[in-house]
């Protein structure tokens, strides 16, 4: 009788591992968003949490490549400010770059900004 093969996604061994990957993957994405969530309640308590906002927003894109919402607030937030202050537009996108260097999207819009 032929053995029969079976492959996994990603290669992984077996079913168990690939459900411990997506659970990882789920409880990332989690972390991410509740930290997003904070970031908007530090910025709907006003400007002087703007750092605060922006520190939540950059961890919760660092924590999951799934959870976006904290990458583009960061796009916008660089975008609105690319003419009054492109030194702090700059280095949002700089940091976002190293956060996420397999989105384009953040260096695709700083060469498009001319920052």
């Amino acid at each position: 009788m032929p053995e029969v093969m079976i492959h996994w996604p990603n290669g992984h061994s077996s079913p168990c591992q690939a459900g411990r990957d997506w659970l990882d993957r789920l409880a990332r994405f989690q972390k991410a968003r509740d930290l997003y969530l904070r970031g908007l309640i530090a910025e709907a308590s006003g400007a002087s949490h703007a750092t605060e906002s922006e520190t939540a927003f950059l961890e919760s894109a660092r924590l999951s490549r799934d959870f976006t919402s904290g990458y583009a607030q960061i796009l916008a937030r660089a975008s609105a400010q690319a003419k009054s202050n492109p030194n702090a537009a700059r280095k949002l996108l700089d940091q976002l770059i190293e956060i996420r260097p397999d989105r384009p999207v953040a260096k695709e819009l700083k060469e498009r900004l001319g920052l």
